[in-house]
């Protein structure tokens, strides 16, 4: 059996995996002991990867038996698997990469947006400077900036972010004016309690706000390994609905939220049945 080069060079990965007849594999070694170049190619492999396009169009001879073939065939797919799947990859890597490289970058500008907002908070209690119009933006700022950082989270964190209460966000409305309301009590000699302890508790939610950006900041920072970092979403997500509870709680009853009992079920019928009977004397 006389082999041309064409189908000896399709033999190669048949022939180093020893998967070919031994009447095949003779006719195989007289080529390669006439052939320089494809002696060369089965001993270095070199030539033979630029060869695959070729297949395609490689008519095999009669003479190769139906089972070498198939094995030809199935071997030209495997390599053309193989290239797609790298390539596949490659895409995905860097997809990964570049939203991990712009999160990174969002999270600077979110970092940069919550580091005074403790100081700015001090505002309340100082009366020569009564300006909270800054303030407000700055808080206004943080929800921008989270926005932007919430844009390229990665499939794990989005699911994070659709089970949290608030979606990482303030509620602007209501913290502006717990501001203005302590600010206004303790310009007018009203502050309470209260007050004190409404005061106390926002400073310490900010603080620890400062000290979550800073642990997360430290994790984007540590050069490729920061691409396996994710953004603790459940952590951030404390803050959220704590300073959401505090304001919300304080603007509309002046407690605190854990002041705020649920009322029962004997209490919710017995005010339902009152307002009841009121609206039915009314009409009588």
């Amino acid at each position: 059996m006389k082999l041309d080069h064409e189908v000896v060079r399709d033999l190669y990965p048949l022939y180093m995996e020893n998967e070919i007849s031994p009447a095949v594999k003779r006719a195989v070694d007289a080529h390669l002991s006439e052939c320089e170049a494809c002696r060369n190619t089965y001993q270095t492999g070199e030539g033979f990867f630029d060869h695959i396009k070729e297949l395609e169009d490689t008519e095999v001879p009669k003479t190769v038996d139906d089972r070498v073939r198939l094995k030809i065939r199935l071997t030209r797919y495997k390599w053309i698997t193989a290239v797609l799947i790298a390539v596949i990859l490659t895409l995905l890597v860097s997809d990964y990469k570049s939203g991990r490289e712009k999160l990174m970058l969002e999270f600077e500008n979110y970092y940069r947006s919550q580091e005074l907002l403790p100081v700015m908070f001090n505002i309340v209690k100082e009366r020569e400077h009564s300006d909270l119009e800054y303030v407000g933006r700055a808080v206004n700022q943080l929800s921008v900036d989270m926005i932007a950082l919430e844009e390229h989270f990665n499939f794990f964190e989005k699911h994070q972010l659709n089970n949290t209460e608030y979606n990482l966000s303030i509620n602007t409305s209501n913290y502006n004016s717990m501001l203005e309301i302590m600010q206004f009590r303790f310009d007018q000699g009203m502050w309470s309690e209260t007050d004190e302890e409404a005061y106390q508790a926002t400073q310490q939610y900010l603080n620890e706000l400062n000290q979550m950006s800073n642990r997360q900041y430290q994790k984007f920072k540590n050069g490729y390994s920061s691409y396996f970092e994710e953004f603790d979403v459940e952590e951030f997500d404390r803050f959220y609905k704590n300073i959401n509870n505090l304001s919300d709680s304080y603007t509309r009853f002046h407690k605190l939220p854990e002041e705020l009992q649920p009322i029962g079920e004997k209490e919710l019928a017995k005010q339902v049945a009152h307002i009841l009977d009121v609206h039915e004397k009314r009409w009588n």
